[in-house]
């Protein structure tokens, strides 16, 4: 007698997490690339647009290192958000469609409840940190941190300034590790599967549990190439941030699989 028994009885469209290589990040630069050259006009757009919002962030903090801070640690935690159009385009290009700008400018309309609940998440726990920062900086170097220095040059050349910088990178740290694992995957995954956030979420929190050292080498670059985006009075966002998006959407296509891929046949003969 033979008795052929499915692993769990899983429903074959409930997501699980993929064991990836520690490198798999070069590859997913590498699809990227190509989902550029498919897209050149849509990367183009994206590109440009998150180029200008960068340099109007940079101006609108100049000389405030405090404030400079927290919009480059905003401008991290809400990329995955900033990027919604791309996982898209990456999509249609995986489904052999027509590249459709507009179309990928509105996707959120799939999952809005879900992206918008996710977005204030995000939202808050930035407030949070925000929160923290001007504490830690009103305490460490005065009352009144308006009337005081307040450039880079000037607040490391200055002992209590000095003491603010060495306090304030453990809890940015913290604060963008935190962002990077509970969003890693999470819009991507609320796009394609119209998830809730808090099971995307925990689906994200799951693949940097499964795989983390290719997360780690995935966050470095992600901080690299904002580095260089921003060092290059943001012109370099035009390239790197299409690039990152378009990655992601690989690393959400690589690190997420189905039940079936799961699924065992347990044979037993009798």
């Amino acid at each position: 007698m033979t008795t052929i028994l499915s692993a769990h009885a899983i429903s074959p469209e409930r997501p699980t997490v993929r064991h990836v290589h520690y490198a798999a990040s070069g590859n997913w630069i590498t699809d990227a690339l190509d989902d550029l050259r498919r897209a050149p006009l849509a990367s183009l757009f994206y590109g440009v647009l998150m180029a200008v919002m960068g340099y109007l962030l940079v101006e609108l903090v100049s000389g405030h290192f405090h404030h400079g801070v927290m919009v480059a640690t905003g401008f991290l935690m809400f990329g995955s958000l900033l990027a919604m159009g791309l996982y898209d385009i990456s999509r249609q290009i995986e489904r052999g469609e027509a590249v459709d700008l507009v179309g990928s400018m509105v996707c959120w309309r799939g999952n809005f409840a879900a992206i918008i609940t996710f977005g204030l998440i995000v939202g808050v726990a930035l407030f949070a940190v925000a929160g923290l920062n001007n504490l830690l900086y009103a305490w460490t170097v005065g009352a009144d941190p308006a009337n005081l220095p307040d450039t880079a040059a000037q607040i490391l050349a200055w002992p209590a300034g000095q003491k603010y910088v060495l306090m304030l990178l453990p809890l940015m740290l913290l604060a963008l590790a935190g962002m990077f694992v509970v969003s890693l995957i999470t819009v991507p995954v609320m796009l394609d599967r119209r998830l809730d956030p808090l099971s995307a979420m925990a689906l994200s929190v799951r693949a940097v549990r499964t795989n983390p050292l290719a997360c780690a080498l995935w966050a470095l670059f992600i901080v690299v190439f904002c580095i260089f985006g921003f060092a290059t009075f943001c012109i370099g966002l035009a390239l790197t941030m299409p690039l990152l998006g378009y990655a992601s959407w690989h690393a959400y296509r690589d690190l997420i699989g189905d039940a079936r891929e799961h699924a065992t046949l347990d044979v037993h003969a009798g």
